[in-house]
């Protein structure tokens, strides 16, 4: 980002921007009202911080990970962008002061995802190394020899990371415009809505090329405390993540690489002066892979300016053998173009480039600023979650994806890079496809992380399109669809419990030749469970596992290798209801009805006596889960007054409000013998009717 009054002819003023790097700019003849990246629109009541001092540094608090939940970026679920300060720091602040590392000093950042029962997966950068190296000529190294400081990707209306990736929503215009039109005014009707804390800057923007209290830098009684400006620094990074379990013990886990991105807006303006341009660069050991992950820039962004018309780009410009990757513009950044100017930014803003340094976990990180410079570094940790009912627990996964595309070998247009990068798939998965996500996304249908995803990665398993049919005690199987030689295992919420319980646990089995068989022991505590059937419970849960980890299988917690998937499925089993009806046709007050509760109706099947094979009771249906085959129906009753009512025949049928899934009932009674078949639900109804009392008088003589 260029900022205004480093070559000014003149500077005018408003009172409307409370900024103080305002002005118009002459560059060569060529460029007017060039500026430097802005702040949002301050809230009423926001704070204006004087300057932090380095002992308030807090580099070592820990902060949740962040993975960018908006913007048109590929790798949001992969990509884990580091956080380096919380946004409490920024937010209603109109000038956050947020130093995080001074020269001399080394700083680790900790930010840290919970894994539920698995504990916490902890990822570990470490800065260190600051150095200033160099500043514009006629800029004191008093005002350029600043801290490092934490940035919002989205501060000036030129940056284009926080529409790649933000979280809150990118910045923008008060309107709600994504892009500057008459009659808005910059930067008062500009908002940031980003909330990612990623950015690591030479400085701060918002000071312009003046000190922290708006005066021109040397004026008497002004502040002396460095803002950074036309600074170039570097510094080193260095990651490391492990997996941080309940009990306190550690576990390394490994890192793909580290990514890399221009997090302000850069410019080439003077091929002559590298003082004059802006522009962000890595550089890593030998045998990293540079891949082009997203690329960004405003529709039409041509150097309208310099009369060639030519598309504005961002070159990729590899050194060193290979080694150091630089950010570097091909001309003024896209906001300049098109008659832009800084009252009047053109376009969404870039041109931007987002890299993946495959293979790297450190690095030596250089910003050069006309202005002000920013970079914002993430890791990619490929993690696939589980995403039933919040009940059913968390359970994750990492994975390590394969890598094609993208792939930047010599200096070139980073915008001409096709295809860019994408995820192969990793060795130990369920199905074909693997993806990412960046939280755990419980959902009542399981399909939290596939909903609008492509593809869907939820192929490992091919259920039956009416659910599980099947019974207590039996035997049932699922082919799973495989890859590596993982292990895999699976559970079934038979009882609908809300949980995968020990007993709900298939074999595990080895994945080979692309497959393996889950067998399961049906529980006798098994329910049905069909969405919408009445008597029934919902659908229940499946989930499947797949691992290359030493350790058994869990229905949640983490592996360190390997996919879950999550699927919503109905299980039918057979059920008998039993109900009894009392016709009470000559009932008196004298002589009341027997009720129906005074009758205990049964179906037995065999000499077993579990809730399976013995049924008793009046009226419960859809929750007698029974073993289909013959039943002995019957019916007793203590009350000496049940002679008196003469019994109807047996009748059955299929229970009401039954969903058969697309099998047609065929369960059959005969006399007082019932025959369960299949996965029916069945109602047996009886029927007691009360018979006429008889009196009889006899006429006996007195002898």
């Amino acid at each position: 980002m260029i900022t205004p009054g480093k070559h000014s002819t003149s500077c005018n003023a408003d009172s409307r921007l409370r900024l103080a790097r305002l002005c118009a700019v002459v560059v060569s003849g060529l460029i007017a009202g060039v500026a430097a990246s802005a702040a949002a629109t301050i809230p009423a009541g926001a704070t204006h911080e004087a300057p932090a001092q380095l002992a308030q540094l807090s580099g070592t608090d820990p902060l949740p990970a962040v993975f960018a939940t908006g913007g048109s970026g590929r790798f949001k679920e992969s990509i884990q962008w580091l956080q380096w300060a919380d946004y409490s720091s920024f937010a209603g602040v109109e000038k956050p002061n947020v130093p995080i590392l001074d020269y001399n000093q080394d700083q680790a950042f900790r930010n840290f995802r919970d894994l539920g029962d698995a504990g916490r997966l902890v990822t570990t950068c470490t800065l260190s190394d600051l150095q200033h190296l160099g500043h514009s000529p006629d800029v004191s190294e008093a005002q350029a020899k600043g801290p490092l400081v934490a940035a919002v990707p989205g501060t000036w209306a030129g940056d284009a990371l926080d529409n790649l990736y933000n979280v809150g929503g990118a910045a923008g215009w008060s309107d709600g415009s994504a892009e500057w039109h008459e009659p808005l005014v910059y930067p008062t009707d500009y908002v940031n809505h980003n909330q990612m804390v990623i950015g690591l800057a030479n400085g701060y923007a918002y000071n312009g090329e003046n000190t922290w209290d708006g005066k021109p830098w040397g004026t008497p009684g002004a502040s002396t405390t460095p803002t950074g400006f036309t600074a170039r620094v570097s510094f080193n990074v260095s990651c490391s993540a492990e997996l941080e379990a309940p009990d306190g013990s550690k576990h390394p886990v490994p890192l793909s690489g580290l990514v890399f991105a221009d997090a302000e807006a850069s410019s080439t303006r003077s091929d002559a002066d590298d003082h004059n341009n802006e522009w962000v660069q890595a550089s890593v050991r030998p045998g990293v892979t540079w891949r082009v992950l997203d690329t960004l820039r405003s529709s039409d962004c041509r150097d309208t300016r310099g009369g060639t018309g030519k598309q504005i780009t961002t070159d990729g410009v590899l050194s060193d053998a290979g080694r150091t990757l630089r950010l570097k513009p091909t001309g003024l950044e896209c906001v300049y173009q098109n008659n832009g100017r800084y009252s009047k930014p053109n376009g969404l803003g870039g041109p931007d480039a987002v890299m993946f340094m495959e293979g790297a976990t450190s690095a030596t990180v250089t910003l050069q600023g006309a202005g002000y410079s920013a970079v914002a570094l993430g890791l990619i940790i490929a993690t696939d979650f589980g995403d039933a009912p919040q009940s059913y627990g968390k359970a994750s996964s990492l994975f390590q994806p394969t890598w094609q595309g993208g792939s930047v070998n010599s200096t070139r247009d980073l915008f001409t890079v096709a295809p860019q990068a994408s995820f192969g798939q990793p060795a130990a998965r369920l199905g074909e496809y693997i993806d990412a996500e960046g939280y755990h996304i419980h959902s009542a249908d399981a399909r939290g992380d596939d909903n609008g995803g492509t593809p869907d990665d939820e192929d490992g398993v091919a259920l039956p399109a009416d659910g599980i049919r099947t019974q207590p005690g039996a035997t049932w199987t699922q082919q799973v669809m495989c890859a590596g030689t993982g292990r895999v295992a699976g559970w079934i919420d038979w009882n609908h419990s809300g949980a995968f319980e020990s007993t709900e646990k298939s074999d595990e089995v080895a994945c080979a030749a692309g497959g393996a068989l889950l067998s399961w022991t049906v529980p006798r505590d098994v329910v049905r469970s069909v969405d919408g059937e009445d008597g029934s419970q919902p659908d229940t849960f499946l989930r499947v596992r797949i691992t290359e980890d030493a350790e058994t299988l869990q229905p949640t917690g983490h592996t360190t290798t390997g996919e879950v998937e999550d699927y919503k499925v109905a299980v039918r089993v057979p059920t008998l209801e039993l109900i009894k009806h009392v016709t009470a046709t000559h009932a008196t007050p004298e002589v009341p009805a027997l009720g129906a509760d005074r009758w205990t109706l049964t179906a037995q099947q065999g000499s077993d006596t579990d809730a399976n094979h013995l049924v008793t009771g009046n009226g419960t249906a859809g929750r007698n889960v029974v073993v289909s085959g013959d039943f002995a129906l019957s019916e007793t009753s203590n009350e000496p007054i049940a002679a008196s009512y003469e019994a109807s025949a047996w009748t059955c049928r299929q229970t009401d409000g039954t969903d058969p899934g697309g099998q047609a009932y065929a369960s059959t009674v005969t006399g007082s013998r019932v025959f369960v078949s299949n996965q029916d639900r069945v109602t047996c109804e009886i029927t007691n009717t009360t018979t006429a009392g008889s009196l009889k008088w006899k006429k006996l003589d007195s002898d």
